[in-house]
């Protein structure tokens, strides 16, 4: 374990306080009052993470904060006894992508991969799995130097709150998704912990694909305000010659097509995980000088 402040304490605080950030300087900070979010979707649980039992959950009112950063902590040495520790965690796409960065890592034997998702989770519903919660119970166990969030295709939801109903791609709802994401960033960070957001591609569906360019936007927006998040925008990373969407993509060697996406139009496969995490690691890689 490396020798960092109290992970559990720390996350706690910047779910109340989000201004407070480790190894680093707030410029800036906005505060706005928003309604709590009320769900009774009923959660699920997967093999690799743990769930409330409660049918009916609610997130207590809070405040929007706008941070910006203006320093990062330095990356911590990484050698054979230390190595570099990257947790990937996210919804049903999660998979292939973390396969793929264990493989990329494995090459360097300096790299250990973690991972935890859940299929059909965000941060809109927090009843399918509550991350931020998760999270605070996860974060001192893994103890990440990096971690790569696939979260994003599932959060065009409308948002219940204790003052009614947002709908999506509304002003409200934007400013409500936002904080979650500029929230859930912050509570990633401690230390000298980095952050690889990892956006929504494109999907067969030209409406999915519309509603993934929406998002993707909101996203990188709020990546902008902290220095220790790179958002990887890899939307158009499985497009065909025409920039569309493409199920198959001629192998490297260009003798073949390799399929990279499943028939549901949406999910990827482990070749299409990879070529993810070929763009995903080197900036990991990069920032640790592997």
């Amino acid at each position: 374990m490396r020798n960092r402040p109290g992970i559990a304490v720390l996350a706690m605080v910047l779910l109340v306080l989000p201004t407070a950030c480790a190894g680093r300087t707030v410029a800036e900070t906005t505060v706005t009052s928003l309604p709590a979010i009320t769900s009774s979707t009923a959660p699920t649980t997967s093999s690799s993470t743990t769930t409330s039992s409660s049918t009916t959950t609610t997130v207590a009112a809070t405040t929007t904060t706008t941070v910006t950063t203006t320093t990062v902590a330095e990356p911590e040495p990484i050698s054979a006894d230390n190595p570099l520790r990257i947790w990937v965690i996210g919804d049903s796409l999660t998979g292939p992508i973390s396969r793929g960065i264990s493989a990329e890592g494995a090459d360097t034997g300096l790299v250990v991969t973690f991972m935890d998702t859940e299929n059909g989770s965000g941060l809109i519903n927090p009843a399918r799995l509550n991350w931020p919660v998760f999270v605070v119970e996860r974060l001192p166990e893994v103890d990440p130097d990096a971690v790569v969030v696939v979260l994003g295709a599932n959060e065009w939801q409308r948002l219940y709150t204790s003052e009614g109903v947002m709908e999506p791609g509304s002003p409200e709802w934007a400013a409500r998704y936002s904080y979650l994401v500029g929230q859930f960033m912050e509570l990633l960070i401690h230390g000298h912990t980095r952050v690889y957001w990892v956006s929504v591609p494109i999907m067969e569906d030209e409406r999915r694909s519309r509603l993934a360019r929406n998002i993707n936007e909101l996203l990188e927006a709020e990546a902008s305000l902290h220095p220790a998040v790179t958002f990887v925008d890899i939307y158009d990373l499985l497009t065909d010659e025409n920039d569309e969407y493409a199920a198959e993509l001629p192998s490297y060697s260009g003798d073949s097509m390799v399929r990279v996406r499943l028939e549901d139009g949406i999910h990827l496969t482990d070749a299409g995980g990879r070529r993810i995490a070929e763009v995903v690691f080197p900036l990991i890689a990069a920032d640790w000088g592997l």
